[in-house]
């Protein structure tokens, strides 16, 4: 698959990338993202659980966890996992990580429900993440939410070769990083329709969009939705 082979390829300067806090949007959508998933958990646990999807290098495992959530997180890809582990090998409580890709968890590799699913950023591939919307039903608890967030569509490049339809393949070149990214990234974009319209045939009840923005310049930065399993 040529998302995975991207991002095996481009792993290393990914790393460096987000340990020197290179890319600015995430000074707003970062905390965006905690906030929302904090906000939307389930009360009842005092310790709830959250399984991270394309978890990365392991920033927002980390941050939950240092907030008493139990977290598991997964990545397809070996060097973000192997840095992740790396990373706070301490915390407390610990972070169960794995390689997985998201048709090992679609097929129920995990073996057991969350109270929260998050998607930050990664659901970049077409028919995956339709797999896994078809299945995340069975990785939630009952009252569980699955949180997502992407790029906003008011922040895709006018150059698209889609402008004229909904939804279409991307690439990212990774222009304005020092970084030396070895491979271009292809990612898949979806219209709010077609988020809309995975959310309707996952078994969730749609919970909120939410469209973080710079705090100074008003500039849209993501978008954030949610979904809940009915109790």
């Amino acid at each position: 698959m040529a998302v995975i082979r991207a991002w095996k390829a481009n792993a290393k300067a990914w790393i460096n990338v987000i340990q020197q806090n290179k890319v600015v949007s995430r000074q707003v959508t970062n905390q965006a993202m905690i906030n929302a998933l904090l906000d939307l958990l389930p009360t009842a646990n005092l310790e709830p659980s959250v399984l991270d999807l394309g978890c990365g290098e392991g920033w927002l495992c980390r941050e939950l966890a240092a907030r008493n959530i139990r977290m598991t997180g997964v990545d397809v890809v070996p060097a973000l996992i192997e840095q992740a582990r790396r990373t706070a090998p301490d915390l407390f409580p610990p972070v169960n990580y794995s390689v997985l890709s998201y048709q090992d968890v679609a097929k129920g590799t995990l073996a057991r429900r969350y109270d929260g699913v998050v998607c930050n950023f990664s659901l970049l591939d077409e028919h995956s993440v339709r797999l896994l919307f078809s299945r995340v039903h069975t990785l939630l608890n009952p009252g569980g939410v699955l949180v997502l967030q992407t790029l906003h569509p008011d922040r895709l490049p006018m150059t698209r070769s889609t402008a004229d339809t909904d939804t279409g393949w991307q690439l990212e070149h990774w222009q304005g990083f020092d970084e030396s990214f070895p491979a271009p990234s292809p990612w898949f974009y979806r219209s709010l329709q077609e988020w809309q319209s995975l959310f309707h045939q996952s078994r969730l009840i749609p919970l909120e969009v939410i469209e973080p923005r710079h705090p100074d310049s008003g500039e849209l930065m993501s978008l954030i939705m949610a979904g809940q399993l009915p109790d």
